[in-house]
């Protein structure tokens, strides 16, 4: 039996996405199964826990006993794997913990099973990954309801409007080198004027983990409706909600890239900021790829 690739699944539920989608190419690339750690969530205490699989019809496939101690002793324990992953890009390509950093699909010289930690953002994704992707992850018939009645209930007509996600949060109070940092309103004034001059879309419908500070600051020349807490209160179902429109401008968010993704209708226009990670961070090239079709809009003094 070949023995699997196992990829560690943690984090947001964008991340989880990303992983997932690593596993799913990585399968196509080695020819071995990829099996999911989920035992960091026994730990990892932030946002929703496993939510790819509360909104998802998908049930990962998991990582047993046998799997982790054929991995690598290293790997047993959300804070030894921690540690691991910070030594991984010194170790090189023999380290028992591959990070985004050591490895790359289209890296051919790692033979054998090998355990990955990482967020996977800045891979080269074919299409057929991608396609994989987006047939396994069929939203909750539930949450398609829900979201159903909230667009319903928002009025919304995705052909002539748009979402806009705007990440907030802790991405506002980021140290210098921080990968993260918090988009200035300046980048969506632009993009909307943008969607606007291309598709001639003047309402916009804004999702953010902070609407009340956002409504304090935020003044564009465009009509906004604030998707907040009477329509929505997970995050399962802004990203439900989000996909349904054609048209989006995202924050450089994985959360956002997947709302995108996953679009029902993917021939509308959609804008990303060209300034993904902090101008500060030392490793730019772990910015993640923008499909086909997206734009890339400057960050003016980001």
């Amino acid at each position: 039996m070949t023995t699997p690739n196992i990829v560690n699944v943690v984090g947001g539920l964008g991340n989880q996405l990303f992983q997932f989608l690593f596993g799913i190419a990585l399968e196509q690339e080695t020819g071995r199964p990829t099996v999911y750690d989920v035992s960091d969530f026994e730990r990892y205490r932030l946002h929703e826990g496993l939510a790819i699989e509360t909104y998802f019809s998908v049930l990962l496939a998991r990582a047993g006993p046998a799997d982790l101690a054929r991995a690598s002793w290293l790997v047993r324990g959300y804070n030894r794997k921690r540690v691991v992953s910070k030594l991984a890009p010194y170790l090189g390509p023999f380290s028992p913990v591959l990070t985004d950093e050591t490895y790359g699909l289209t890296d051919r010289s790692h033979h054998g099973s090998r355990y990955f930690r990482g967020y996977w953002q800045a891979q080269p994704y074919a299409s057929d990954a991608l396609e994989e992707v987006r047939r396994r992850l069929q939203f909750q018939p539930a949450l398609m309801e829900a979201a159903k009645k909230g667009l319903a209930a928002l009025g919304v007509e995705p052909d002539a409007s748009a979402a806009i996600q705007v990440r907030r949060g802790d991405f506002l109070n980021t140290p210098k080198k921080s990968p993260h940092y918090g988009l200035p309103l300046s980048y969506f004034y632009s993009a909307m004027k943008a969607m606007n001059a291309r598709r001639g879309i003047e309402k916009f419908y804004v999702f953010s983990d902070d609407v009340p500070g956002l409504k304090a600051g935020f003044r564009p020349d465009f009509e906004v409706i604030y998707v907040d807490a009477t329509v929505s209160t997970s995050a399962g179902m802004d990203l439900c909600l989000m996909s349904a429109f054609p048209n989006l401008i995202m924050s450089n968010s994985s959360f956002g890239w997947w709302a995108a993704a996953l679009r029902a209708d993917p021939s509308g226009a959609v804008y990303a900021p060209a300034q993904w990670l902090n101008p500060g961070y030392p490793n730019q090239s772990l910015s993640p790829t923008l499909l086909p079709g997206w734009e890339a809009l400057e960050v003016a003094n980001p």
